[in-house]
């Protein structure tokens, strides 16, 4: 507040995974304020851009981020304040703080991908917010006697469902390690010292973890969400953790975290797959044609969502605003248009069919293949770009084609979408047209492009495996990233990989050769011959022994 935080005031927060985390948070809203996460992983660029954009004079961090951050501000009408450097202030103040924050207020303000090329800030309210978190606590049966994971990143809206009803329930926020969260060693060292009970993931996620046995004794739920959750992962997982129960969910940012859920069904007929489930309470939702009229059931139709998780819309686009969240026909408030393609089962569930434009889900992010195509475009080189979505063997990947009149530099091309792209954005294959074809109608022939087979290969001269480790390994390999032929010398990430296919290689690794090596030992290795060498060397126990020991001494880490 002596910082001018007033109701509706946006101030932003970028902080590694820690309690100053969550405290910052807190202090955010109690002064009034309403806060926008910002993922430290972030590109330099796309985070200047997210400041600038959102308008945000404040800007919470550490002392770890401090040069980073002022760099990055420079020339912004943005102020820094690391918490850490503060604490004695911070010590001395007493007293509640008088606000005059109504429900109608901003509570948060989170940015997805947007299709005109900038990233679209969704403004979430107080009321949005409670709404969500009653109806939480009511849904997963939170108690008090709950320890939820923390698990996701602050810029993903599942970590208001994390954290805010799990407060409210009275219940304790396990926090991880921001290095080894997506380790799976360390994730079921954690849940097992910490009595974790329910954990939040996200369904491309927890795909690599259905082979997996967990300690039934505390954890007993796992919420899921961000894409759609497969059968057979689902069957594989039951064979594994019969007792432990799995919560399908849904919903767009612009609801506030999840509209719909589906507790999974043991007994769900085989060839059924997981639907989407039914509403959340104080949730309306309607499945339409292009004229807004109700369709029969099993007909395919646009969701439409309605109630008390519609937030206020998009930050400083009222144009989009206006059309994405519409009058609501069949009662009071707002309909919010959510691109979803779904139908009525027989059994009031809703079905997922798939999408009525050109976002993505990849790795449970929601991406717009035109923000990727308009930064292309802004390359000085690029004459058209297009950027498609192609399913795979080992799922969903972008292929981007580009018209330019010579061939560009791969490195140097990568090195630029790097600079102002998320990981998750950027294209596993890079091709040079002539011509980007086109339709008789004048408009890209996103079809022609989408049936052509991309295979993604290596630039390095292949080199065979030379011992038996090396061949389990180039075995593995080609099993999870889809390629018929990896050497030694292959480097993981030039090969499309990404942290989900990696923990898969590594959870193969560990059970094919019998070792017990970490995530992070692929990230460092990155190649067949340095991993092989690293898994010669490891003695079964070792990594297991290491993040067992982090768990042990991450006491602090509650909340």
């Amino acid at each position: 507040q002596q910082q001018g935080v007033t109701p509706d005031s946006l101030v932003a927060l970028c902080i590694n995974r820690s309690l100053d985390m969550l405290v910052a948070l807190l202090g955010i809203l109690t002064a009034g304020g309403a806060y926008l996460p910002i993922d430290a992983a972030l590109p330099a660029e796309r985070i200047k851009s997210l400041l600038q954009e959102s308008g945000a004079r404040l800007l919470l961090t550490q002392q770890a981020l401090l040069a980073e951050l002022s760099a990055i501000t420079q020339g912004l009408d943005c102020q820094l304040i690391a918490l850490d450097t503060h604490g004695e202030q911070i010590a001395q103040a007493q007293g509640a703080l008088a606000t005059t924050v109504t429900p109608a207020n901003l509570a948060y303000v989170i940015y997805t991908s947007g299709s005109t090329g900038q990233p679209k800030g969704v403004m979430v309210e107080h009321r949005n917010v409670v709404n969500h978190n009653l109806a939480v606590i009511d849904a997963y049966q939170l108690t008090a006697e709950d320890r939820v994971l923390q698990f996701s990143t602050i810029s993903f809206d599942i970590f208001v469902e994390e954290v805010f009803p799990t407060l409210l329930a009275g219940a304790a926020v396990v926090l991880m390690d921001g290095k080894h969260y997506t380790d799976v060693q360390y994730l079921k060292a954690t849940i097992n010292k910490q009595r974790v009970s329910l954990i939040n993931l996200p369904t491309a996620y927890w795909h690599t973890l259905v082979e997996e046995q967990f300690d039934a004794n505390h954890l007993k739920r796992v919420v899921i969400g961000g894409e759609k959750a497969e059968r057979e992962k689902f069957n594989t997982w039951q064979q594994n953790n019969p007792t432990i129960a799995v919560i399908n969910t849904y919903g767009p940012t612009e609801t506030t975290v999840i509209s719909l859920l589906y507790k999974i069904d043991p007994r769900l007929p085989p060839e059924q797959q997981i639907p989407l489930g039914t509403p959340l309470a104080n949730t309306q939702v309607y499945v339409l044609d292009a004229y807004l009229n109700p369709v029969p059931v099993g007909v395919q139709g646009e969701l439409h969502i309605a109630g008390g998780g519609v937030s206020r819309g998009y930050l400083h686009q009222p144009e989009l605003t206006a059309e994405k969240f519409i009058n609501n026909p069949f009662g009071t408030g707002q309909l919010y248009k959510s691109g979803d393609l779904v139908r009525w089962l027989a059994d009031g569930n809703l079905d997922y069919i798939g999408r009525a434009d050109d976002q993505v889900k990849i790795r449970g992010f929601r991406v717009e293949l035109g923000e990727i195509e308009r930064v292309l475009l802004k390359h000085a080189q690029v004459i058209n770009a297009v950027v498609i979505a192609q399913k795979h063997a080992r799922g969903t990947q972008l292929i981007a084609y580009y018209q330019a009149e010579n061939k560009l530099d791969e490195a140097d091309l990568r090195s630029y979408l790097r600079k102002l792209l998320p990981d998750y954005m950027l294209p596993s294959a890079l091709l040079r047209l002539d011509e980007i074809p086109m339709t008789s109608n004048g408009k890209i022939n996103r079809q022609l492009l989408q049936s052509k087979t991309i295979a993604i290969e290596s630039t390095t001269p292949y080199v065979a495996p030379t011992n038996a480790i090396e061949t389990a390994l180039a075995d593995i390999w080609q099993e999870v990233l889809g390629i018929q032929q990896v050497g030694i010398h292959d480097n993981f990430f030039a090969l499309g990989g990404h942290s989900l296919l990696a923990i898969q290689i590594i959870l193969r690794t560990n059970k094919n050769l019998s070792v017990n090596i970490s995530l992070s030992t692929l990230f460092d290795a990155a190649d067949i011959q340095q991993l092989a060498a690293i898994v010669a060397q490891s003695e079964q126990t070792e990594a297991g022994d290491t993040l067992a020991e982090f768990a042990e001494k991450s006491d602090e880490l509650i909340f």
